[in-house]
């Protein structure tokens, strides 16, 4: 997941190629261990790094 994030952070990969990358051909089984290890989904994780970028 620690990769997952890097690359949430850093590129502009969609959820999906994000997922295949770190290893889960699912995305929504992806999303949804990523809920479970980050306390929000991908996208929010996402947002909420783009508006911390910015500040």
């Amino acid at each position: 997941m620690d990769k997952a994030k890097t690359l949430l952070r850093s590129t502009p990969l969609k959820f999906y190629e994000i997922a295949g990358q770190v290893g889960y051909a699912d995305p929504n089984y992806f999303s949804l261990l990523f809920k479970k290890h980050a306390g929000m989904s991908p996208r929010d994780y996402r947002d909420l790094a783009d508006r911390e970028e910015r500040r």
